[in-house]
C-alpha cells in the first residue's frame, strides 16, 4: 500500500498491512547529530526507519509571516483584516496549478494548513507584552476579535473554495497554540465566543470539499478547551507536552473513543533514560494501537541531545507493538 491508501483506509477502519508512521519534526542539526552517530549520510530518518511520508500543499494563508501588530481595537482589526487580500495572497506560489497536478498524483499522504495559525497569533501576540494588550483588548473592545476572525474564516473559506477544491487531501491541519503547561490563557467561555463559531466555518467547508480528517495541533494545559474543538468539528488531536501538562492519551481515548484520531502523546523525557523507560512507555501506550487512530509520534521536537541508539531502540519497539514486526 502507498503511504495514501494506508492512511485512508486506517482513518476509516478498513484493514492496512500496517498502522501509517508518522514522527514529528526532526530537525536539521538532530540529523547531523546522529549522522555522527550512525546515520548514514544519504538516506533521511524517514527512510532509515520506513516512515510513512507526507507532503504539504504549500499555501499558508495567514497574516502572521508579515509583521503583525497586536489588535487591542477596531481600528487595529480593520487594518488587519485588510491584509488578508493584501499581503497573503502574495503567499499563492506561482507555479500552484503545477504543485496542484503533483499533489494529486503523489504517493504521500497530502495535507493542508487550513487553520495555520491560531486565536493569538492572529490577533498579533508574540510576546507577554503583546499578550497582555490583546487580552486587556479582549474586555475592553471584544468587536475587534469578532470582526478579525470573522475575517480571517472569510479568508480561510475562500482559500479552501479556490484552491483545494477537487483535489485529494488527506486531513486539514489546524494549529492552535494558546495554553501555558496548566491551563488556558483565555477561558473557554471566551473561546465560545471569539474562536468558536469561526473555526466550525472552516471545518465545514473543509467537510464540503471531502476533506474527512481535521486535526488539530496544541500545547500544554488545553483539557478545558478539548469539547469546544470537538463540538466544532475537530476530530483529531495533536497535543504537545501531554505528559509534562498532565493531559492523558489514555484518558482522553476512554472519553472520546476512536471518532477522535489522537497523534503524538509519546513522552519525549523516555529518550533520555534509557531502554527501560521506552519499553515503559509504548507498553503504557499499547491500548491505543488496538483500538485504531493513533498516530504514534514524540509529543515534542526530537532534539540533538536525543542519542541515535535510544531513537533506533524507540522505533524497534514501537515496530514491535505496532505491527507485530520482530
Amino acid at each position: 500500500m502507498t503511504a495514501r491508501e494506508r492512511f485512508r483506509d486506517y482513518m476509516a477502519g478498513k484493514p492496512v498491512d500496517r498502522p501509517p508512521m508518522f514522527e514529528s519534526q526532526i530537525p536539521e542539526d538532530t540529523i547531523r547529530a546522529w549522522q555522527s552517530q550512525g546515520l548514514a549520510p544519504e538516506v533521511s530518518p524517514y527512510e532509515h526507519f520506513g516512515l510513512d511520508e507526507r507532503e504539504r500543499a504549500p499555501i499558508r494563508a495567514s497574516r502572521v509571516d508579515h509583521g503583525t501588530e497586536p489588535v487591542a481595537d477596531l481600528r487595529a482589526a480593520r487594518h488587519a483584516a485588510g491584509r488578508y487580500y493584501s499581503d497573503v495572497l502574495k503567499q499563492y506560489p506561482p507555479a500552484w496549478p503545477k504543485t496542484r497536478e503533483s499533489l494529486a498524483l503523489s504517493d504521500k499522504v497530502v495535507y493542508a494548513d487550513a487553520y495555520p495559525s491560531g486565536f493569538l497569533q492572529e490577533m498579533g501576540v508574540k510576546d507577554s507584552p503583546t499578550l497582555t494588550k490583546v487580552l486587556l483588548g479582549l474586555c475592553d473592545e471584544p468587536g475587534a476579535a469578532e470582526l478579525l476572525m470573522r475575517k480571517y474564516a472569510d479568508f480561510l473559506i475562500e482559500v479552501i473554495r479556490n484552491r483545494y477544491r477537487g483535489l485529494q487531501i488527506e486531513y486539514f491541519f489546524y494549529s492552535e497554540p494558546i495554553a501555558h503547561p496548566r491551563a488556558p490563557v483565555i477561558s473557554p467561555v471566551m473561546y465560545r465566543r471569539f474562536v468558536l463559531p469561526h473555526l466550525a466555518r472552516v471545518i465545514h467547508e473543509g467537510r464540503k470539499i471531502g476533506v474527512h480528517e481535521h486535526v488539530l495541533w496544541t500545547a500544554g494545559g488545553v483539557k478545558p478547551l478539548i469539547p469546544l474543538w470537538l463540538e466544532a468539528g475537530i476530530n483529531g488531536l495533536w497535543i504537545s507536552h501531554t505528559r509534562a501538562s498532565g493531559i492523558d492519551y489514555l484518558e482522553l481515548r476512554r472519553e472520546f473513543g476512536p471518532r477522535v484520531s489522537l497523534w503524538g502523546g509519546t513522552d519525549n523525557r523516555v529518550l533520555y533514560r534509557g531502554p527501560d523507560a521506552v519499553d515503559a512507555e509504548i507498553a503504557r501506550l499499547a491500548p491505543l494501537f488496538s483500538s485504531g487512530r493513533y498516530m504514534a509520534m514524540i509529543d515534542d521536537t526530537i532534539r540533538p541531545e536525543v542519542p541515535f541508539a535510544a531513537y533506533c531502540h524507540y522505533r524497534r519497539t514501537l515496530d514491535h507493538t505496532a505491527c507485530g514486526l520482530p
